[in-house]
Parts: C-alpha cells; sequence; structure tokens
C-alpha cells in the first residue's frame, strides 16, 4: 500500500536529520532530500497495520402490512458506522474519533528550536489513508536585504541543515523563496514529488478555492486554498484521493521579517471503497483537536528557545509565535472546507457534555443520527438507539 507521507519526522527530542516517508505493498520506503547529507540507511521508518472494517448491527421491526402479515417478524439491517476515541499516547497532545479497527498516529516535529509541526495519519483497508502535514516541510524564508547583510544568505536557495545548526536554529535546512500561492506552491514544490514516488500519479482536477475560516465565533474570513483530486496505482489497483493545500504567512510587525509553509490535509482509498472511506474519514478530520494544556506548554517552550540564537533577525521569535497558531487555523478550516467539497456534504455541531468539547459530525445517509456512550460514537441511519447511548442534539 502506498502512504502519501512526504514529510519529514523528526525526534521528539534530540533533533535529528529528517526523512521523508512513503509505503508501497505493506513495506515502508523512506525517501531523503539530495541535499540533506544522510544516508538512506537513516530515514525514519513507520510500519503500519490494516484494519478490518466494522460489522453493520442487525434489528428488526414488526411488520405490519395486511392481516396475513400479522406478528411477523422481518429482519432489518440498520445501516451505521462505529468509531472509537483515540487519543495521542505519547504526548497527549491530541485526540479524534477513527473507525473500529483503525490505526491512526501523531508525529509532533520539531525541525527547529522554535518551531513545532506534525504529521498525523489513520488508517484503515482498502488502502485507505488520512493524513495531515502541518507544515509541509521545510520552512520558507522569502528573500530580504537584512537577511543578506546579517547572516550571508542573499538569494541562495537553501540553507542547508549544516548551516542551520551552526546557527543554532535546529536540524532541518530552510528555503529562501518568495511567498507562492497555494496553487503555485502545489504545482512547483509537491507534484514533483509525488510524481517521483508514487506509480502514474495523475491529477484529475484541481482548482483554487477559498475556506471559510473555522474558529470560535462567527468569521466571515476567508483563506485561498487548492482543492487537488487525484489518483495513482499500486498493484494493479487505482487509488483515488482528495486533498486541500493551504499556505501560510507570517510577518512582524515591523516587516523586518517574515516566514511561510504549506499545509496539507487529504484522503485517499482504492477507487471502489473511496466513498465510504470518505464517509468515515470525515470524522476523523474534523473531530482533531490538540490539548488546550499541551499547546500552552509547548508555546512556552518555543518562546523560550527563541532567546537562545540570534541568527536570522527576528525570525526565531516570529516562528515561536506563529507556528502554533496554524494548529488553530488549519486543522478545522482544511477539514470543513475538503468534508464540504464533497457533494455538499452537511456538517452539523454537538457537543459532548462529558469532554466538554464540542464533536463536529458529517450527515450522509448512512449516519443521520449520532449516538455517543463513554468512547463509543455510532452513526445510525435511523433515529433508533440499541445500546443505551446518549442520542447527540446538535447545537444551534
Amino acid at each position: 500500500m502506498v502512504l502519501l507521507l512526504l514529510c519529514s519526522p523528526v525526534s521528539l527530542q534530540e533533533p535529528k536529520t529528517q526523512s521523508t516517508e512513503g509505503q508501497r505493498a505493506e513495506q515502508t520506503v523512506g525517501f531523503l532530500p539530495t541535499d540533506w547529507g544522510v544516508s538512506k540507511s537513516q530515514a525514519a521508518i513507520i510500519t503500519l497495520t490494516s484494519s478490518i472494517s466494522a460489522e453493520d448491527v442487525g434489528s428488526y421491526q414488526l411488520a405490519l402490512n395486511n392481516t396475513g402479515d400479522i406478528g411477523k417478524i422481518e429482519p432489518h439491517v440498520t445501516n451505521e458506522s462505529r468509531f472509537v476515541r483515540w487519543a495521542d499516547p505519547k504526548e497527549k497532545a491530541a485526540s479524534t474519533f477513527i473507525p473500529e479497527g483503525w490505526s491512526a498516529d501523531l508525529q509532533i516535529i520539531r525541525p527547529y528550536k522554535s518551531m513545532s509541526g506534525f504529521v498525523f495519519f489513520a488508517r484503515g483497508d482498502e488502502n485507505t489513508l488520512v493524513y495531515v502535514f502541518q507544515p509541509f516541510m521545510p520552512l520558507y524564508i522569502p528573500p530580504s536585504t537584512s537577511l543578506c547583510e546579517t547572516a550571508s544568505i542573499c538569494y541562495s536557495s537553501i540553507i542547508s541543515a549544516d548551516k542551520v545548526r551552526e546557527m543554532s536554529l535546529g536540524n532541518a535546512p530552510i528555503v529562501v523563496s518568495n511567498f507562492k500561492t497555494p496553487e503555485q506552491y502545489f504545482t512547483s514544490e509537491v507534484l514533483p514529488m509525488l510524481t517521483k514516488n508514487l506509480n502514474a500519479y495523475t491529477v484529475d482536477s484541481a482548482e483554487s478555492v477559498y475556506a471559510s475560516v473555522y474558529g470560535d465565533g462567527n468569521s466571515t474570513d476567508l483563506v485561498p486554498a487548492y482543492a487537488v483530486d487525484y489518483n495513482f496505482n499500486v498493484e494493479n489497483k487505482k487509488i483515488s484521493g482528495k486533498a486541500m493545500v493551504f499556505t501560510r504567512n507570517y510577518t512582524t510587525a515591523a516587516g523586518e521579517a517574515s516566514i511561510w509553509n504549506g499545509f496539507i490535509v487529504g484522503i485517499e482509498s482504492s477507487e471502489n471503497n473511496f466513498d465510504r472511506a470518505f464517509q468515515q474519514a470525515a470524522v476523523i478530520l474534523l473531530n482533531l483537536q490538540f490539548e488546550e494544556e499541551w499547546l500552552n506548554s509547548e508555546r512556552n517552550v518555543l518562546l523560550e528557545n527563541a532567546n537562545t540564537s540570534q541568527a536570522l533577525g527576528a525570525i526565531p521569535e516570529l516562528m515561536a509565535n506563529s507556528t502554533l497558531d496554524d494548529f488553530f487555523l488549519i486543522v478545522p478550516t482544511a477539514a470543513h472546507q475538503l468534508v464540504r467539497s464533497y457533494n455538499n456534504t452537511l456538517i452539523t455541531d454537538y457537543f459532548d457534555k462529558d469532554s466538554g468539547k464540542e464533536l463536529h459530525l458529517p450527515q450522509f445517509p448512512e449516519s443521520q443520527h449520532w449516538y455517543l456512550t463513554g468512547d463509543q460514537l455510532v452513526g445510525r441511519d435511523l433515529r433508533r438507539n440499541l445500546m443505551n447511548s446518549s442520542m447527540l442534539e446538535p447545537l444551534f
């Protein structure tokens, strides 16, 4: 099976050179940028296991179609989707709901001392993969006169990982580049990597869109994004996918420094299974939430680290102040935009009294009504509760 993992996981504690990853057939393959100076044997290896799809639970109803049918019991199979609560076991950083039998993993990446990102993925059967790269490495810095004078960077395209280490900034390369729109970023930076590493990778359709910023309050802000439908082949099987690409730029108040990067959220599965996979993946992405306690702790560490290097002027502090903001913005905004882009899917907000958190759940034919008991979440096509769970009521 092929993983669309082209990010660069980094050690949680001690900086290590990054690597990008992919997976074919149930075997993980590591990809390394040519200029990072690391042998292929050093690439991080991640192995995931496939899962078994959830089984439908049957119920019975009394059929009274005519007098001859009185008392006759006929089976009625209720369509439903079952999920379990998943929490990051390593840092307790995030949680969501995943389908029963699926696996999920969250990798917190720390490529620079004052910047944090993450790679999240969940896997089911039929080559199903849900993925989030936030950000998609490396970091980009627009060229400027001040950088040329203070760091002798000027307009060189890449600041190597060795150079970054010398400046006590971290362990990953930095690219000097003007800001790019999501479409420009995907076409010039992401697409070449995908076509190189995935068999017969093809873009079926792509368009620039504006995504409504999702968050607290009734924000009417819009951010540009690039919606991509794609396919590729794995062992003579066609894999279909949908992705949403964003780019974000941050500039200091005085305007003397800025950084930008790209973010990618997507879903893919075998062509014949894609509709079902998308319905399940929608629940995962819509409810991926980071814990406030972890975010606050991480932000404090980043701000402290920003003071350890005077290189690149205000950029370390800019990274520390902005890096976690995208956790709030890109994840929910991208998830809502991606889910709604699929046949205008309706999303309903609910409130989980036990956790005190909102749940965002899609309304598909098989999941019109949602029930929650403890860590078990069930979406059903009928308003019938067979498990004595609490039916979630929409927030209005």
